[in-house]
Parts: C-alpha cells; structure tokens; sequence
C-alpha cells in the first residue's frame, strides 16, 4: 500500500513545489451553526485586529449611525464610537470584531439601524447588565447606561470571564442545559458567550453576524495554498495544520483539491500542530516502540514480525521524539492477526454489502459509487459472511467525505459535502470565488446524493472593507 503511495509522490512532487498562482476573490462558506463553538480564543482575543482607523471606516461602510456619533465614554470623556470602541478594546484585550458584533446582536447599531427607540438601544447598545425581566429604569443600573460604559463593560466582563473561569458555572468541555439543550463548549471563548447570554438563539444571532462580517472558513478537510506561495495548509476543526514537506501533503491529497486563496484569508485560522510524516510512515519513539501513521491515528507495532508482514523495510522507519506524534490519537495494537492492518474495503459476497474494516471494526459503506469515490486506490476485497461476522458493526456509516464537489446527471447545481451534509453552491460566481476547480466534481446518482442531508448553501464574502491584519 506505502509503495503506491510513495509513486504518486513521486508523479505530483514538482506540481506541489511551484503551485497554482492564480489570484481569487476572497469567499466564505455559510457554516452550520454548532452550539458547542461559537467562537474560538483567538478570535475573541484578537485585540490588535483593526486600527480605530479600520473601526471607523467599517461603521461608514455599514451606513452605521455610530460613523457620526459622539458621546462620554467610561471616564466621561467625549470621543467617537470608534474611539470608544478601539480604547476599550486595547484596555481588556478584546477583538474590536467582536465589540462591533456584540452592538449588532444586541441593538443593530451597526447597519439596518431602527429609528425607533434610538436613545434607548444607544443606552443599552451591548445588552450589559439588563435581562429579558429587568426595569431599565432601576436605579442599580444606573451605572451600566450609556454608550460608553456599554461598550467597556462588555469588552471587560469578556476579559473578566477569561481571566476567572472558576467563577463560572459554565465551563470548557462539561456539559450545561441552555434552553433545553445540551452543550458542551469547545473554547473559553464559547464559554464567555453563553455567560454573557444563556440563550442559543442569541449566540446563534452572534455567531451570524461574525460569520458574515469577518470570518472566511472553508470546511474541514479543504487544502488552502496563498497565492505566490509555496506552503500548503490543511483546514480542520477552525485551525490550520501546515503540510512541512511534500509527502506528508501528497499521501492524503491530490494537487487538484489545493484551493488558492489571498495570503490574509489564513490569517482567520489559529496555527494547529503540523503535518510532518507521510500517510503510512513507520514512526519509532525513543522507547523503541514503532507506530504505523493512519491519518489521524498511530498504531503501535506489536512486534518485529508485523513490521515484516507489512513488507516495510527498516531503513523506512523514523526516529521521532514524543512530541512529534502527540497530535496523533493512539490506536489498537496492530499484531500479526491483523489481516487490513491500514483498513481496507470488505464485500460481502453473499450479498454484496460493502463496509470499511479498521481497527478490528467495520463500518457499512453506503454504495460502491462512494467506495470508489472515498477510496480510489482499495479495490474490493471479496469474502464470505464468516469474515465479515468477524468485525463487530460500528453504527456510523461511511458518506462522501468532507470537500468532495459532486453533481447528479439530472441537474446543474453543484454541491460541497461538509460535516457529511450537501452544501448547494448557488452560481458559478460563488464556485470561480471559492477557488473550485472543475475537474475535482464527482458525478453521483441522487440517491447516493440524498444520504447527505441538505446544509446551507455556500456563499461568497461581501464584506470590502480592508482591516488591518
């Protein structure tokens, strides 16, 4: 299996090294809201993001009342709302993005103004301090009115929730009921927002407006390469994994899946841990002890005649130190029982039914057309019902995986599987600006298209306005 590998390394090697150069508009996909990560840290830390020139012209861009407006900030002081918003920024380390999300979410000060009420949403513009059943009018809050102390208040609770989170009963990683739902936040940066506001619908409005203004994400599995640049990332989990070498990119990935996008559209991804080793690398810690590198997992050798049964040479093995492969989740022992080892695709001969075996597991591929899409390099392996009894049932099926473009002979609409959802691309505009490339879409029957569940469509960015990265 690593000897095919390794020849189509060979074949793509110079097409890695020089790249596509050509310029695309920046785009954004329309990403299902996930309750458990509203926001990651550093996107809520990022306090250096815009200048107060940035500020300001963003409120102009937006048609904003706050582009003209003056009024005492926290020490009493007249500024602008830029002003007010840069200051307060830069004094608790917070996003300035943010801020200006936070007055939308709570007022719509920022475009879409509602005339109606005006002084009260300006008094009350981050929603601090005031609850669904509170009187406005109650003289203990009088201390968090204004448009000023609204804005610093809310920038600093943000800093206060990440600086104490002991104080909090809603925590990173356990789980909490929000309108009858349970969560489970991902990020300290999630954590702040259901603090600042226990509803989903309100976070989810939050999360709308970020995404829309600033946030530029492909799904998981998209390969992003800046133009007039050499170095190639992989896009998972809202970080960004740098491929260090060649093969470590093209034992996973064909040169074609490489999307080109402008060098600030990977300035919106937190820096992951690399990807330094091939797909199926021998990798040896200092104990001794030698993994096999399955994608995101690494499979401990059991011993030497494993290493032999797999037809590795021992000139192939790496010597790496313990933080190299921490990234990788550890997975069962591979012994000399194992008979698919790196996985492979299982057909039941009895009736057909095709599954993924791995780990001593298997999993129902849902139609060959998938098999072959998924795993073009695994030929079927015919065997009995026996054989297949043999690896306990997962429940999970295998779809389309995350990137793949596909289309049905029956229409011209294009769609991007993401979190194993069909993600409709409504124009050749939106495809041409996501940096797609034609020759990548699989034709599928509708069927195999059905199983995917319908996600929102995909959009392009409209937000002009340049900011300071």
């Amino acid at each position: 299996m690593h000897h095919h590998v390794f020849s189509k390394i060979a074949l793509y090697g110079l097409l890695f090294v020089f790249g596509i150069t050509t310029a695309l508009p920046q785009a954004v996909f329309a990403l299902e809201f996930n309750p458990n990560l509203i926001l990651n840290d550093a996107e809520l830390t990022d306090y250096n993001s815009m200048t107060v020139v940035d500020i300001q012209k963003f409120l102009e861009y937006k048609g904003s009342y706050l582009a003209k407006y003056t009024a005492q900030d926290v020490n009493g002081e007249f500024k602008k709302a830029s002003t007010m918003i840069y200051e307060a920024a830069q004094r608790h380390r917070i996003n300035p993005r943010y801020i200006l999300t936070t007055l939308q979410k709570e007022q719509s000060l920022i475009e879409g103004v509602p005339k109606n009420k005006l002084d009260d949403r300006l008094d009350w513009a981050a929603g601090y301090g005031i609850c669904d059943s509170c009187n406005k009018n109650d003289p203990t809050l009088a201390k968090f009115r204004g448009f000023g102390n609204q804005v610093d208040y809310a920038a600093g609770a943000n800093r206060f929730y990440i600086d104490n989170p002991e104080k909090f009963s809603v925590r990173i990683g356990q789980a909490v009921r929000i309108d009858g739902q349970t969560v489970i936040p991902q990020t300290q940066a999630t954590v702040n927002q259901y603090i600042y506001t226990p509803h989903i619908h309100g976070n989810k409005n939050l999360w709308s407006i970020w995404n829309n203004w600033f946030t530029r994400r492909y799904p998981n599995g998209t390969v992003l390469q800046a133009v007039n640049d050499t170095t190639v990332w992989l896009i998972r989990e809202g970080k960004k994994h740098l491929f260090e070498t060649q093969s470590s990119f093209l034992s996973r990935y064909d040169t074609e899946e490489i999307i080109k996008v402008n060098p600030d559209e990977l300035e919106n991804y937190e820096l992951g841990a690399s990807i330094l080793f091939p797909n199926y690398s021998l990798l040896r810690l200092p104990n001794g002890l030698i993994y096999l590198l399955l994608d995101e997992t690494k499979r401990p050798l059991a011993s030497q005649d494993v290493l032999r049964k797999l037809g590795y040479n021992p000139d192939e093995i790496i010597d790496v130190g313990k933080d190299d492969v921490r990234v990788y989740e550890t997975g069962k022992f591979i012994t000399i029982q194992d008979s698919y080892p790196t996985g492979a695709v299982l057909k039941n001969r009895d009736n057909s039914t095709l599954y993924y075996a791995f780990q001593g597991t298997r999993r129902v591929i849902a139609n060959e057309l998938i098999a072959k899409i998924n795993y073009p390099d695994r030929l079927p392996i015919t065997v009995d019902s026996k054989t297949i009894a043999d690896y306990p049932l997962k429940n999970e099926p295998i779809l389309l995986r995350d990137g793949t473009l596909v289309k049905t002979p029956l229409s011209n609409q294009i769609y991007i599987i993401s979190d194993s959802r069909r993600r409709p691309i409504p124009t050749m505009e939106v495809f041409n600006g996501m940096g797609f490339n034609e020759n990548a879409i699989k034709e599928v029957d509708e069927i195999t298209l059905l199983l995917h569940p319908k996600g929102e469509p995909v959009r392009l960015n409209n937000n002009v306005v340049a900011t300071t990265q």
